[in-house]
């Protein structure tokens, strides 16, 4: 498992017990996966399923009220991590699996859209036309494109909650 929570990793890897391995860093940083693919090869590790689900939602708001470094983050999550993670962990895929696998998770939003998501929209769609070229260009390796629906997660903490009576 890959994450930025060290404590959300620790508490998986308790429910889970000592058969899940998990390492801590931002996925939307390249230099992370660089690192990350060296390390796998050291410790030799390699992965047979590439699972891409790093997502974060703006709160809901017009595309005018977005500040450029916010929507920058939010493709670096959405979408470049999946990016940097399949260029660095693809190779070893292709090399050390007999069924290669990455397995993308976008967004329904991409189906429907919802006004006052337009970036967060936009970054899911990106990462699944990326998704469908990939499947394309690597006719020996699995490749899925995911999109659920709603789901509890924590993905919407950062909308506001109101109390407010009509």
């Amino acid at each position: 498992g890959i994450g930025r929570n060290r404590e959300k990793l620790e508490k998986v890897k308790s429910e889970l017990g000592d058969k899940f391995i998990y390492f801590a860093f931002d996925v939307g940083v390249e230099e992370e996966w660089v690192n990350f693919a060296e390390k796998l090869a050291i410790i030799d590790l390699y992965p047979d399923i590439l699972i891409n689900n790093a997502g974060v939602l703006p709160p809901f708001c017009r595309f005018e009220s977005i500040a450029e470094n916010d929507a920058e983050q939010v493709f670096k999550t959405n979408f470049f991590a999946s990016v940097y993670s399949v260029r660095h962990i693809l190779p070893l895929l292709k090399k050390h699996s007999a069924t290669p696998a990455i397995i993308n998770v976008s967004s329904s939003a991409i189906l429907a859209q919802v006004a006052g998501t337009s970036i967060y929209s936009s970054s899911k769609s990106a990462l699944a036309s990326f998704t469908k070229i990939l499947a394309l260009e690597n006719k020996n390796v699995y490749v899925a494109l995911v999109c659920p629906g709603f789901s509890d997660t924590a993905i919407f903490r950062s909308q506001k909650q109101t109390d407010e009576k009509s």
